[in-house]
């Protein structure tokens, strides 16, 4: 008798094994993260215009509906999360959450050998209003079908270059920022990573990734009530002049060599060029945006 209820007891738990297993995987297909993290749930919006330095700025990123948050809840929500190593996620994917992101592609300069892109004539888009030079026209927004912003490598303060002093010098440091640890009205810098998919009509099966990656701003602060109110982050382009420090190898002899500081100007980060998966180059872009986040009230 008694084996047999041994028996029974690991039949009970292999099946409570397969369970856990099968209920795991379907809440980690439903997190819009992908998976189970550690963290704070987080909402966020693209603003469609905004105020920097006294100049007003038409947001090239912004969302589908206006005002409405993307919001981190499981199931059928977006990856708007502040994770436990302290970076954050903007993540967009119509497939879960029925929402996308509207993406104006205003294109400033060719890159030599670059073609356009399939979105630039073939993909789904919406036409905003918008005043350019004080005329009322309509504007060609693309409908981005998934969309990813990730904050995460901090960019250190660096000495100021001797020859131009008054100007903002950024450095790369290879770390994580935590955001979750600012204080209020503190700023920071970061590199971003965005990559986003279209529906290119021409060929509606197979949407191409795409890739943009620059420099951005983020301040700590209290939100205005135009902006949802509370403490948030508020994350912008660099809209001001500023210099990356990078550093050379220069050899002064076979088995010696100094490292010379390199100073690369920007006029501002608001411009980005694109690529796609597959390393194609497409131009490059103007891009203004105002994103958002806060925790949930």
């Amino acid at each position: 008798m008694s084996g047999k209820i041994k028996i029974g007891g690991l039949v009970l738990a292999a099946a409570l094994v397969v369970l856990w297993a099968w209920f795991a995987y379907g809440q980690a297909n439903q997190d819009p993260c992908g998976g189970h993290y550690v963290g704070q749930a987080l909402q966020a919006k693209f603003l469609s215009q905004y105020t920097e330095n006294g100049i007003a700025y038409d947001g090239n990123i912004c969302n589908d509906m206006e005002d409405v948050w993307y919001r981190y809840f499981v199931p059928g929500g977006d990856c708007v999360f502040l994770f436990r190593a302290g970076h954050i996620i903007v993540g967009v994917n119509q497939s879960g959450s029925g929402r996308d992101v509207a993406m104006h592609f205003d294109k400033k300069e060719d890159i030599p050998g670059c073609n356009d892109f399939a979105f630039m004539n073939d993909g789904i888009f919406s036409l905003r209003p918008r005043v350019i030079d004080g005329v009322l026209t309509y504007v060609q927004f693309e409908q981005v079908i998934e969309f990813m912003m990730t904050l995460r490598y901090r960019l250190a303060l660096a000495p100021d270059n001797p020859d131009d002093p008054d100007v903002l010098v950024l450095t790369g440091g290879g770390y994580d920022t935590n955001f979750g640890e600012m204080t209020e009205g503190e700023t920071m810098y970061c590199s971003d990573a965005v990559k986003f998919k279209v529906y290119p009509i021409i060929d509606p099966k197979n949407p191409i990734t795409y890739n943009q990656n620059s420099q951005v701003k983020v301040t700590y602060r209290q939100l205005t009530d135009i902006e949802g109110g509370g403490m948030g982050w508020e994350v912008t382009p660099i809209h001001e002049p500023f210099y990356y420090l990078t550093y050379k190898k220069v050899w002064i002899s076979k088995k010696n060599y100094v490292l010379e500081p390199v100073y690369t100007y920007h006029d501002t980060s608001l411009y980005r060029d694109i690529s796609t998966s597959t390393g194609a180059c497409g131009d490059i872009f103007y891009f203004p945006f105002k994103l958002i986040i806060k925790r949930f009230p």
